[in-house]
């Protein structure tokens, strides 16, 4: 009898090992909870997608992207994570369908009265007739993603 209760246990594994539940989340980027991928919108949704953006032209954009958290001008992309987050959306809009847009979160240290505060900040891309558009979720929020 446990034999036969072992060998249905590892039939039954081995069977799920071919079935990849996370098929759907492919991830362009991850490190921890920060992340860039793929995610469905409405149907009726006609992005212009797939489209190909230079990454140097996306890094070039997120550098723009400011905040005035701690009083003074700084970026919301940190230098050390710009690059490779380009290069990921850069990726992920060249496979996306019209109806999906590219999400992000990413977690950096930001700079307050000589204090560095831990922040989380979330969106979306995509691009349509007007344009590249960023949509902010979050704009540095408190804590870690986890929370």
């Amino acid at each position: 009898m446990k034999k036969i209760l072992n060998l249905t246990i590892l039939f039954f594994l081995v069977g799920c090992s071919s079935i990849n539940i996370f098929d759907d989340n492919k991830f362009y980027y991850k490190s921890g909870y920060q992340r860039v991928q793929l995610e469905s919108e409405d149907k009726r949704v006609k992005n212009t997608h797939p489209i190909n953006i230079n990454p140097n032209s996306l890094e070039g954009a997120l550098k723009l992207v400011l905040t005035t958290y701690g009083g003074k001008p700084q970026a919301l992309f940190p230098d050390d994570k710009v690059y490779t987050y380009s290069k990921a959306i850069s990726e992920a809009l060249l496979e996306a369908e019209p109806n999906e847009d590219v999400v992000f979160t990413l977690e950096g240290w930001y700079k307050q009265k000589g204090l560095s505060a831990n922040k989380v900040t979330s969106g979306r891309i995509f691009y349509n007739k007007s344009g590249l558009n960023l949509i902010f979720g979050s704009i540095l929020r408190q804590g870690n993603i986890s929370e």
